[in-house]
């Protein structure tokens, strides 16, 4: 709905939903409802937009940039619409925010926001507790070690400097700092070895609560949000007694996330983290059974320990 207003200045309201501090500007998720000309009349919307508050942080703590996430904010700033593809094969930003359910971009001053009340007090609260332990971490730690940290509990990069990042994405090892479904499968484990003297019902509702508590951290990103789904399609089929299959968990999930956005298709998170789990639900499983076939064939058991590396 905000893509007709694209070159205007525009007055918008909604609930900041997510907060991201970068080097010299701070950018906001907002769920935008309402939107109008400036002094006139506004109309009722359903949309998202990225706002650019275009002002250094330098001199901003953690703290009072986080502590947004959850408000009701009203500001004045121009519309426009995120650039696609420039070159053939090259990264399209529009499809990337697309991707997140963000369709437009907004440029204002920080002068021209206003704070409200606290309409979700749940994220709220958690970007408050998130942001209070970057505090700490940040000061108690160097800062290479504090980048690496953020980076690999939360998936946040602002911190890592360029040279480090570029030393990482050189290695192959970048995608360490996508949080995924190896965060959620370790959080998992750890809360089922702390409740292994549980009873069943208190260890699986433990379990899920702290994962949907780690995705919204994780500001429900598309990976997490898969893992935390067949998380909990998994204890399910234990309540149920039922048999848990990978790929139709899997299956089951990428229909949802692709009904509530069919733009999830062109993000790389999504594609990545879909085919890693086909891979182990289909793929492994087919060169198995051929390995232990080969093995049975030629009466080599070096050879099923081999496939089993």
């Amino acid at each position: 709905a905000l893509c007709q207003w694209d070159g205007l200045v525009a007055h918008i309201s909604g609930t900041v939903q997510k907060v991201d501090i970068k080097e010299r500007s701070i950018h906001l998720t907002i769920a935008v409802d309402t939107v109008g000309v400036p002094g006139g009349q506004v109309e009722n919307i359903h949309s998202k937009t990225l706002v650019q508050l275009n002002r250094s942080t330098a001199n901003v703590s953690r703290i009072l940039a986080v502590d947004l996430t959850g408000r009701r904010v009203s500001l004045e700033g121009r519309i426009s619409l995120p650039p696609g593809r420039r070159n053939p094969g090259a990264f399209d930003y529009s499809l990337y925010l697309k991707g997140k359910g963000i369709g437009t971009l907004c440029s204002a001053s920080p002068y021209r926001l206003q704070v409200h009340h606290i309409e979700n007090h749940f994220c709220h609260a958690l970007a408050m507790h998130k942001g209070q332990f970057l505090e700490w971490a940040d000061v108690s730690m160097r800062n290479d070690s504090f980048s690496l940290l953020s980076g690999l509990l939360f998936g946040e990069k602002s911190a890592m400097t360029g040279d480090m990042y570029e030393a990482f994405r050189q290695s192959g090892m970048s995608h360490l700092f996508a949080v995924s479904g190896l965060h959620v499968g370790l959080l998992y484990g750890v809360v089922l070895k702390f409740t292994k003297k549980s009873s069943r019902m208190v260890s699986n509702v433990l379990v899920l609560v702290s994962v949907v508590v780690y995705a919204a951290l994780a500001n429900f990103s598309v990976s997490v949000l898969r893992a935390s789904g067949m998380t909990f399609l998994s204890l399910i089929a234990t309540f149920l007694r039922r048999r848990y299959d990978l790929v139709s968990a899997a299956s089951a999930m990428s229909l949802i996330l692709l009904t509530a956005n069919p733009y999830h298709i062109f993000d790389a998170g999504f594609q990545l983290s879909f085919l890693a789990v086909y891979s182990i639900g289909v793929v492994l499983p087919f060169f198995d059974l051929k390995i232990k076939e080969l093995a049975d064939r030629r009466k080599k058991s070096w050879i099923r320990s081999f496939g089993r590396v």
